[in-house]
């Protein structure tokens, strides 16, 4: 099993679009949801399932728009050719991380749209400190054992070289 992480950055066309606002702000957002669409319609999810996707930013407006972005993969035959299972199954294969992603709101979209054995802790760092991070999740109100899985134990399952006994 492969894995690739993806973090975003905006790109040439959407720099500086709204000023004064930093692309930071909302472009990082949308641009992790555009790559994610664009592995989708181009077939990328499902020509290579042996890779486990991991997306920052919880993937962006993914958990919004995965139902929308599913649907119109319908209306174009090549598209739905390239997905035997289905766009939201392709989709719902993905790991989302919750750096910059821990408001109730996101949360929420998040655990609705993934299980909660695919959502990893991230930060975000140097631009969000890890307490920030934590206090977010703690806030949702996940159990214990919920938080000790997005913590820790869904990246050892994904990442199970890395796993120390110490």
């Amino acid at each position: 099993m492969k894995r690739v992480f993806v973090h975003q950055q905006s790109i040439d066309c959407c720099r500086g679009l709204t000023p004064p606002v930093p692309d930071s702000t909302v472009e990082f957002m949308l641009d992790v949801t555009r790559y994610i669409t664009s592995l989708l319609y181009r077939g990328t999810l499902s020509k290579f399932p042996d890779i486990r996707f991991v997306f920052t930013h919880g993937g962006g407006c993914l958990p919004q728009l995965a139902e929308r972005i599913a649907r119109n993969t319908l209306n174009q035959k090549a598209v739905a050719e390239r997905l035997p299972n289905g766009a939201l199954a392709e989709l719902q294969k993905l790991y989302l991380d919750v750096a910059s992603t821990t408001s109730r709101a996101a949360l929420a979209g998040l655990r609705e749209f993934l299980p909660l054995t695919q959502c990893l802790y991230g930060t975000d760092y140097p631009f969000l400190e890890a307490p920030a991070t934590t206090r977010g999740l703690e806030a949702f109100g996940f159990a214990p054992e919920e938080l000790e899985a997005i913590g820790r134990r869904n990246a050892e399952r994904l990442f199970p070289r890395f796993v120390c006994d110490a």
